[in-house]
């Protein structure tokens, strides 16, 4: 990638950074909704085990990510999509989408550990394996919701179609971190993960690839 190239995906990514800044009711929704998920765990099983709170720490993270991934094109509809078009190569907007997702995915897969361990208790025995796996399945989870919501986002009930077109994509991914992090939890007798994480590694790839082909076609509907 060329240093120019680079320049404009940081400041796609700074675009970005600015809108949801301006409009931080969006950024606090989701940690308002992160919070009261955790809290509800936390008055609902006095004494959870490690399976429940892996399982439960995806979900909440999961839905966590719907709600703010699917506003990433809403910003660029219209006569701003039209005079995004003209400026900015398709691929310097899906990279810096792609990038600006992970971190946000990364923050709430973070807080949303933080706080579970916090209110409940911290199941995970070794948590350098587990910020990998976050890592990981945060790069995979922007990936995939991404490309949904730049699909969803042509349709008129874009909320609504993003939960349809991504539940059942990223389903397998969720399988796959939930093995992954079971395993940093000792709950797995024989470790598989350098097989789990070639998976995930392949299905982010895939969907990339995919990304990379189709969204030009996309954008310029």
């Amino acid at each position: 990638m060329s240093d120019f190239t680079l320049n404009q995906v940081l400041r796609y990514i700074q675009k970005d950074w600015s809108i949801d800044w301006k409009n931080k009711f969006s950024l606090g929704g989701i940690i308002l909704y992160i919070i009261t998920a955790t809290f509800i765990v936390f008055l609902s099983f006095s004494n959870i085990e490690a399976e429940a709170w892996n399982s439960l720490f995806w979900i909440i993270l999961l839905f966590g990510i719907l709600n703010g991934v699917v506003k990433s094109f809403l910003q660029e509809s219209g006569r701003r999509k039209l005079y995004y078009f003209q400026l900015v190569d398709p691929y310097i907007v899906l990279v810096s989408k792609v990038i600006y997702n992970f971190l946000l995915t990364l923050l709430m897969a973070l807080i949303t550990f933080a706080l579970l361990s916090i209110f409940t208790a911290n199941m995970v025995d070794e948590v350098g394996m587990f910020l990998g796996v976050i890592i990981a399945g945060s790069l995979a989870l922007s990936i995939a919701l991404t490309f949904i919501s730049a699909i969803s986002v042509q349709g008129q009930q874009s909320a609504t179609l993003m939960a349809i077109l991504g539940l059942p994509v990223v389903i397998p991914i969720v399988l796959t971190l939930v093995k992954l992090s079971r395993n940093t939890m000792g709950l797995v007798m024989e470790p598989t993960y350098k097989t789990d994480f070639l998976i995930l590694g392949a299905i982010s790839l895939i969907l990339l690839g995919l990304s990379l082909w189709l969204f030009p076609i996309i954008w310029k509907e």
